[in-house]
């Protein structure tokens, strides 16, 4: 059993065993060339990459989707509701990529690296949040919240853990949030004591499922 997120909630959903350490099938919707172009990119890895117009009678385990209308998203949701999906578009404007998130699934923009793209897949085929800066900033934005004393991180921390789940620097934060580096730092290193969390990574998936900021 792995998950499907929404929104910052995370919904159960199946998924075949075949996913965990193994083969992942994946299923691309969109023009030849792009199609052609992924399967290239992924041609070393264990992702099995097939081109259609639809799923059909196939049974792939994520649906990389190629297109940039909600209209088209929704009717894939509506037929395959338990389907991971990755909008693989050029758009990455935030109400684009907030309105894919709230329908529960993922965006990857068109100029990913190959990095950046077999991991988006690794992860939604596992139920994970691919952590794509443009999708956490938009479950961060989304799900944003007041301070609330049951939760363990003050409002400058909430601030910090924001950014840091957006890929930002140590440096880069400080600059926009007008603080020191050392500063900065300071409110990580808290950060990952008050959460238990080892690293990054880990504070911002904690971030996306609890809908803070």
């Amino acid at each position: 059993m792995s998950s499907r997120i929404i929104g910052s909630a995370l919904e159960p959903f199946e998924r075949s065993a075949n996913n965990i350490g193994m083969t992942i099938n994946l299923l691309v919707i969109d023009c030849p060339v792009v199609c052609a172009g992924v399967a290239s990119l992924l041609k070393s890895s264990k992702i099995e990459v097939s081109e259609g117009k639809a799923v059909g009678k196939s049974k792939p385990d994520v649906v990389l989707l190629g297109t940039e209308k909600i209209d088209a998203l929704e009717q894939l949701i509506e037929a395959h509701p338990k389907l991971p999906v990755i909008v693989f578009a050029s758009c990455c404007e935030s109400m684009f990529v907030s309105k894919v998130v709230s329908l529960g699934d993922d965006h990857l923009p068109k100029y990913a690296s190959k990095v950046e793209l077999k991991t988006a897949i690794e992860r939604v085929a596992k139920g994970e949040p691919s952590l794509n800066p443009l999708v956490v900033s938009a479950l961060l934005g989304r799900n944003r919240r007041e301070y609330n004393p049951k939760h363990p991180l003050t409002p400058r921390e909430l601030e910090v853990l924001e950014q840091v789940a957006t890929g930002l620097t140590n440096i880069k934060i400080g600059k926009k949030l007008s603080l020191s580096v050392e500063t900065i730092k300071e409110h990580v290193q808290n950060i990952l004591r008050k959460l238990g969390v080892g690293d990054r990574t880990q504070a911002a998936v904690w971030a996306v499922k609890e809908g803070l900021a």
